[in-house]
């Protein structure tokens, strides 16, 4: 595991693992400790066979509704990749 951390709030985190399961446990245990700490947690790369059981956006917060509204906006026929953004965006 590799932590850059910087005085921002915002951390990167780069797991590596022999398989799959072992990375998924580490993963949801990280993912629940974030949310805990009222935070948010992204996965910006992973095997596609790990994006069927994991949601890469985490939890999502009261932020949402804005998304939705700017989605709409900017792409109203829902052309852009419809599905694949936070909250199913």
């Amino acid at each position: 595991m590799t932590l850059v951390a910087q005085g921002t709030g915002l951390a990167e985190v780069r797991l590596d693992a022999a398989g799959q399961q072992p990375l998924m446990t580490v993963l949801h245990a990280l993912r629940s400790e974030v949310d805990r700490l009222q935070g948010t947690m992204t996965v910006s790369q992973c095997p596609v066979a790990m994006k069927d059981e994991l949601d890469v956006w985490g939890t999502v917060k009261d932020v949402l509704p804005l998304m939705q509204r700017i989605k709409q906006k900017f792409d109203p026929g829902h052309t852009l990749n419809p599905g694949r953004f936070v909250g199913g965006i």
